[in-house]
């Protein structure tokens, strides 16, 4: 092989890779320009959180902020449904 190494596609990669082959990726849901920027985004989501998650605390956190974001949601659903329905009787 004279020498030279033969360069794999990291492993994170390749799933996305072949979510490309396939053709079921969410490029159009998420207004990426193309598949390519779609895969890249990906991959460079999962080295993020792979890195964020080696830190002590943080999958607590966020678990936490989650949390707060979902009660959030809950409590203000609860008070548009209020608010439209008092209009609506009035």
């Amino acid at each position: 092989m004279d020498g030279k190494k033969i360069k794999r596609k990291p492993r994170r990669l390749q799933s996305p890779l072949r979510l490309l082959k396939m053709g079921r990726l969410h490029t159009e849901l998420v207004k990426c320009g193309s598949d390519v920027e779609y895969v890249a985004k990906v991959h460079c989501l999962r080295q993020a959180y792979s890195r964020l998650f080696t830190l002590p605390g943080a999958a607590t956190w966020i678990v936490d902020i989650g949390r707060q974001v979902i009660s959030d949601l809950i409590v203000y659903a609860d008070r548009v449904c209020i608010v439209k329905y008092f209009y609506s009787v009035i």
